[in-house]
């Protein structure tokens, strides 16, 4: 059986590092898709207008697996790349770290930029707390009304944890069961069986 668990941060985080006077606010957020992607990092500036550089770095596992990074302004592989290494150094992913960074009036050099971003980043890292998770599916289906009594048993004696379940009456009973991925077989099955009694 394939394993569709990953690991990602169960809420946002942030930490702060200064070096030689530049400022640098590490922004760990928590993302479903690239629409969010592309939102959080519109808002940042916001929240941050006196900023002088907003780097970033993405791990997204849906709708296939991707990642990407940005110097934004930065030299050339000084911040994007140092930022997404602290996200595979532990393996993160559904992620968004945005690193700001308020420039102190010494240049830190191409190394110092490395050393500066990375560290952020590990440090934004570190203040999240990480989990084990697995993607979420959802399915619908319509059953009969003499098979939702033993339908609903059936879900229940399933066991799965995360599983949850909403009915709609209507001349059928509709149903929307949102599950892990793994479980998905086991849901689909369990409504065949259903669907032929």
């Amino acid at each position: 059986m394939p394993n569709y668990r990953y690991k990602t941060i169960l809420a946002d985080s942030s930490a702060e590092y200064i070096v030689q006077r530049s400022r640098f606010v590490g922004l760990l957020r928590k993302v479903e898709s690239l629409e969010d992607v592309a939102r959080i990092r519109q808002a940042i500036p916001q929240e941050y207008p006196k900023a002088n550089h907003y780097c970033w770095a993405y791990r997204i596992r849906t709708p296939s697996p991707q990642e990407h990074c940005s110097d934004a302004g930065e030299p050339h592989g000084t911040a994007g790349r140092p930022i997404l290494g602290a996200l595979k150094k532990h393996s993160l992913e559904n992620v968004l770290c945005v690193v700001v960074r308020y420039f102190g009036g010494i240049k830190l050099g191409v190394r110092g930029l490395i050393a500066a971003y990375g560290q952020c980043a590990l440090l934004a890292v570190e203040a999240s707390q990480i989990i084990e998770t697995e993607p979420m599916v959802e399915l619908s289906c319509e059953l009969a009304y003499d098979v939702y009594d033993t339908f609903a048993r059936s879900l229940e004696r399933l066991g799965i944890e995360t599983l949850e379940a909403r009915f709609e009456f209507a001349e059928q009973v509709r149903a929307w069961i949102r599950c892990p991925v793994g479980e998905k077989e086991r849901i689909e099955s369990l409504v065949r069986e259903m669907a032929f009694d």
